[in-house]
């Protein structure tokens, strides 16, 4: 991702990482005078009836017109540059924001630099500096300054650095202070960047890094702002003709995120960013909190699931893994009740596999050579004395039939 761009790209007068903007400067020598000369002239020809150059200069050029009352814009490619939208996520725990940056990074091949606005102080005091933040960008981008100025920044915990109270005699430099000071990087300026990422160290050198192309995502989890939205949207009143609120039967985790859906720029504004922040990010996107099918999903699916994880590390000892679909059933609604989304299934399957994990690496290391296999039933979830019975180890090539037999029709193998 961070690596430099290929020479032959630049010299061809391709645009590296997909961006167009990007004009390399023509190297004037024999070869291109003769390749002026004597390449052929393989463009398409122009249409019937129109000029090729002057039907791409009127493209190029539209005078404001109206049309049936209609009003068409009109633009200069040459005078017109399109800008960026910042994106400011709001979702639960584990709901994948930070997923979507690093997916959104990996699929139009751009740096991406993590970093946790917790960390952040206001300049002069002790802590991280937002300039930071961009250093650890051109580190990523393997120090080449062309392409971490179309990079991308993700901001976790951003609701974190809200204003605490409306009214205080006193400075907070971890809070309004941080917004204050990523004001400027937001919009789009020149910035100097300390090249070693230290920028409290007397012989430091400074790399000037213009942030107008950078693209700024920030996220968090915003706990109670669905009480900010409610004081907007709800409507009380009172008499013979007013309306009866009905006793909601929904899931709070639901429920929230349904209200979460209404959310607009002044509900930010009355949770605690100063309105200078909000107005740096157009586009407020709302995640909803993942159901129990997408659970179940996020555990055996994808290429480094959590269920293929420990299926890889019983295989380490020769030991196969079956885990029936009412388990992982049952696992997914407990993650669900815990409101910790998918970071709540490691905990669980901890939980499940603790004494297993001890108990397999023996029948390994006595060397019996007898087939040893660990089962995850619907009956493993059950809890006694305030923990899990977990799963079941069985050793024997008849016993594991046996177990096979008697309830796991259902069941899916990972065997490494």
């Amino acid at each position: 991702m961070g690596a430099m761009p290929n020479s032959t790209n630049a010299a061809s007068g391709m645009a590296p990482m997909g961006h167009s903007a990007y004009v390399p400067q023509k190297d004037v020598g024999v070869g291109d005078s003769f390749a002026d000369e004597e390449a052929p002239d393989r463009s398409l020809p122009p249409p019937s009836g129109e000029d090729g150059p002057e039907s791409a200069e009127k493209l190029c050029n539209q005078e404001e017109t109206r049309v049936k009352g209609w009003l068409r814009p009109g633009f200069n490619d040459k005078e017109v540059q399109p800008e960026k939208s910042n994106i400011l996520m709001l979702g639960p725990t584990g709901s994948g924001k930070t997923l979507l940056a690093q997916s959104l990074a990996k699929m139009v091949n751009v740096p991406l630099v993590l970093s946790d606005a917790t960390a952040l102080t206001q300049a002069g005091y002790v802590g991280e500096d937002v300039e930071n933040i961009l250093s650890k960008l051109l580190q990523a981008a393997g120090h080449n300054l062309h392409l971490a100025e179309r990079g991308i920044v993700y901001i976790d915990e951003i609701d974190k650095v809200a204003k605490r109270t409306r009214n205080s005699s006193s400075r907070d430099v971890s809070g309004e202070g941080v917004q204050q000071a990523l004001l400027k990087m937001l919009e789009g300026t020149i910035v100097n960047v300390p090249e070693k990422g230290n920028k409290k160290h007397p012989r430091v050198e400074y790399i000037q890094m213009d942030t107008k192309n950078i693209l700024f995502i920030c996220g968090g989890a915003f706990v109670g702002l669905e009480q900010v939205i409610n004081e907007r949207v709800s409507k009380t009143s009172i008499g013979f003709g007013a309306a009866v609120k009905q006793e909601d039967c929904e899931d709070a985790v639901d429920l929230a995120a349904k209200v979460t859906q209404k959310v607009e720029h002044m509900d930010m504004i009355n949770y605690g960013l100063i309105p200078e922040f909000v107005g740096r990010f157009p586009v407020l996107a709302s995640l909803e909190a993942l159901t129990e099918e997408q659970l179940v999903y996020v555990i055996k699916s994808p290429k480094n699931a959590i269920l293929k994880q420990y299926a890889s590390l019983f295989g380490m000892n020769g030991c196969a893994l079956y885990v029936a679909d009412e388990a992982l059933d049952k696992v997914a609604k407990e993650a669900y009740e815990r409101k910790t989304g998918a970071r709540g299934l490691r905990s669980i399957m901890e939980q499940l596999f603790w004494d297993a994990m001890y108990e397999v690496p023996k029948y390994s290391r006595c060397g019996s050579g007898e087939d040893v296999a660990v089962f995850l039933s619907e009956d493993s979830l059950i809890k006694q004395r305030g923990r899990y019975v977990g799963a079941h180890v069985v050793v024997g090539k008849e016993e594991i039939e046996d177990f096979l037999d008697k309830g796991s029709a259902g069941g899916a193998e990972m065997e490494i």
